[in-house]
Order: C-alpha cells, then sequence, then structure tokens
C-alpha cells in the first residue's frame, strides 16, 4: 500500500522530471536546434497542461479528491481562493460551495 508521503514524492519526482524536459526544450530553442514547428508543439503542451491542470482541481474538489477548499487550491496555484474560484468554478458540482462558504442552491 502506498503511503500520502510516497505519493507526493512520486509526484514531486515526475513533476520535476516534466520541468527539466520543458526546460531543455527551451535551451534547444535558444542553441537554434530547433524550428517555428517547435511553437506549435509548445502551444500543444500548454493546451494539455492547462487541461490537466483543469481536472487535477475538479478532482481535488471532489469528496474522493480530498474536497480541498478554494483557499487550498488558490494557494497551490499561487492565486486568490476567489481567482482559482473564477478560473475553475465552473467544474464544481451544483451543490458545491462558493468562496464565502455558500452551498450553490442558496446562491
Amino acid at each position: 500500500m502506498t503511503t500520502n508521503t510516497e505519493k507526493r514524492t512520486g509526484t514531486e519526482e515526475y513533476a520535476k522530471f516534466t520541468q527539466r524536459m520543458v526546460r531543455s526544450y527551451g535551451r534547444k530553442a535558444l542553441a537554434g536546434e530547433i524550428d517555428v514547428t517547435a511553437l506549435e508543439y509548445l502551444e500543444d503542451l500548454k493546451r494539455e497542461v492547462e487541461a490537466q491542470q483543469a481536472a487535477t482541481v475538479a478532482a481535488l474538489r471532489s469528496q474522493a479528491g480530498g474536497n480541498y477548499s478554494w483557499a487550498a487550491i488558490g494557494e497551490a496555484l499561487g492565486i486568490t481562493r476567489a481567482a482559482a474560484f473564477k478560473r475553475y468554478g465552473h467544474l464544481d458540482q451544483a451543490d458545491a460551495r462558493k468562496p464565502g462558504g455558500q452551498p450553490a442552491h442558496l446562491r
């Protein structure tokens, strides 16, 4: 059985590996080793990262994912809870809470 610490460590190591790959890609661009089609690939990568970030936020907001608050998600993203909600609030289920704690059905 994997502990939470092991899961976080594995996730952190994988994220750092991915960051190193992207930085290496940038170094290749600076060295003139790639052409303009590389920009298309980077744009595809950006869209994929954004889609996966949204999926991760939705999962973290779910009961199965730990039911994390908008404040916790905003802190992880380096933004305010209101900014996190503005960006990803549409992913919440109908009974999820807005910043301020009011259930959706009471708004």
